[in-house]
């Protein structure tokens, strides 16, 4: 799928996000893109659903969020599963030297072009299976609303495993659904640690279903 060939166009949108104003390029329709790759042929289905289309609730407080902390200006940091990237331009806003990647070189794309139109240059992108990492390390991962699929939780975890720096910190926002609370075992067994933290990142012992929280993943030592 060509930019000039969403269904259902494209939009603009200028979100408030902690006094600044970010301009994200968004499909019109998200469910005419579904509809559409889910008309494909069996043979031409996508790997992953394209659930890239739409901003997701939990990447507009993630990316207050990262207003918020104190990441040392221009830290190296990699959003994973950026999709439209409203979280990496919040952190370009922040002062860090952003990478985004996802599987759909589209949403890079669209992605990229919202940086641009937010005042900030054209980002580093990558395109990631996480089946294939690649091999570069980072001090600082961010991805948010990524843990929906219990199916990909081993792939990612392996993902953050490597390319995670050793003395690194991911962080991952969810808005709180039953199915991310597995991916703790996932991440643990490939030799990171996770610890659950709130909104205002202060910890949470047991995170309860619909409620927005962050997991802060390191290495194990």
């Amino acid at each position: 799928m060509d930019v000039l060939d969403v269904p259902g166009g494209l939009r603009q949108l200028s979100l408030e996000i902690a006094g600044r104003t970010l301009r994200i390029t968004v499909p019109a329709d998200p469910a005419a893109v579904l509809d559409q790759v889910a008309s494909l042929p069996a043979d031409q289905q996508p790997a992953y659903d394209p659930f890239w289309a739409q901003i997701w609730p939990s990447a507009r407080t993630m990316s207050a969020w990262v207003f918020e902390q104190n990441f040392a200006p221009q830290t190296r940091m990699l959003e994973l599963g950026s999709g439209l990237g409203l979280v990496g331009i919040a952190a370009m806003a922040a002062g860090l030297d952003v990478t985004l990647s996802d599987y759909q070189p589209l949403a890079l794309e669209l992605a990229a072009t919202s940086a641009i139109d937010s005042g900030f240059p054209a980002p580093r992108t990558l395109v990631i299976d996480w089946n294939k990492p690649p091999a570069e390390t980072f001090p600082l991962l961010l991805g948010c609303e990524i843990l929906y699929d219990p199916s990909l939780h081993s792939i990612l975890a392996q993902t953050i495993r490597q390319m995670l720096a050793p003395d690194g910190v991911c962080w991952i926002a969810d808005p709180g659904r039953i199915t991310s609370l597995g991916f703790t075992e996932k991440a643990r067994a490939c030799g990171l640690e996770v610890a659950y933290v709130n909104r205002h990142s202060q910890p949470l012992t047991n995170p309860a279903e619909h409620q927005f929280y962050l997991l802060r993943i390191t290495q194990c030592r």
